[in-house]
């Protein structure tokens, strides 16, 4: 436990939500099992650089489960809410920009860009549009 307060920033995920609620879950039974986790500065510490780098919710029966520490974190910190009219229009915004690119190279350069998070969601409204995937999403 002292590795991870330690060094948070090392084991924390940039990128990965399901490997930082893991580091969560694995941080909540450590606290349970070992006691751990009476410094609150540096749970709260850890789980402030999680919550920066990949925003989640936790379900109130999960939270139940946590140590007091944690639920205390969630409950004073908690995770903005997707917009789901935002996310619509940025979806449909998205299926207009590949729909008017001319060539497979302007769609390939497009979707390659880091931090391009709405192409699942096109490719979930591509198939709901035309009942297809273009060959070039592949």
């Amino acid at each position: 436990m002292s590795r991870v307060f330690s060094e948070p920033k090392s084991l924390v995920s940039s990128e990965s939500e399901e490997l930082n609620r893991v580091l969560v879950l694995t941080l909540a039974r450590g606290i349970c099992m070992s006691g751990a986790g009476n410094d609150g500065a540096a749970v709260k510490e850890l789980l402030t650089t999680i919550m920066t780098n990949t925003p989640h919710l936790w379900s109130q029966h999960t939270l139940q489960c946590f140590p007091p520490v944690l639920v205390e974190f969630f409950s004073q910190n908690p995770s903005p809410k997707e917009n789901k009219q935002l996310l619509k229009k940025s979806v449909e915004e998205e299926y207009r920009k590949w729909t008017s690119m001319a060539n497979d190279n302007d769609i390939i350069s497009h979707f390659s860009v880091p931090g391009t998070p709405l192409f699942l969601c096109l490719l979930w409204k591509m198939i709901f549009e035309t009942n297809r995937i273009n060959p070039i999403a592949f």
